[in-house]
């Protein structure tokens, strides 16, 4: 399973003002909307007895976009950091982020 955006929950402080809450609600809604959908598919393959496989870029990379010109820059670290998982036989997970131990424990505190 491939998808193009980060799963992981992400801090940014809002703005007081109707549009930028709204915007931020809107963007909130649809990330977690993404992990529900992960997570049924993971249920699906599981009850189907078919393999599962995700993978996601978990590293903090540097999001110094300030417009939405492709940024090749940006684009660059992203496959780097991509390329470095693969090499080294990290890429994919037989489950989904919400269910790996390392997001448990660092939801716990």
């Amino acid at each position: 399973m491939l998808m193009n955006l980060r799963l992981e929950p992400e801090f940014d402080l809002v703005e007081e003002n109707p549009g930028a809450i709204a915007a931020r609600s809107v963007s909130t809604l649809l990330k977690y909307q993404a992990r529900g959908q992960v997570n049924a598919t993971y249920d699906f393959a599981r009850d189907a007895d078919i393999g599962f496989n995700v993978t996601s870029i978990e590293t903090p990379v540097s999001e110094d976009v300030e417009s939405f010109e492709f940024d090749t820059t940006y684009m660059r670290r992203l496959y780097a950091e991509g390329f470095s998982r693969a090499r080294d036989g990290a890429a994919w997970s037989r489950v989904p982020p919400t269910l790996t131990t390392r997001t448990i424990l660092a939801s716990a505190g």
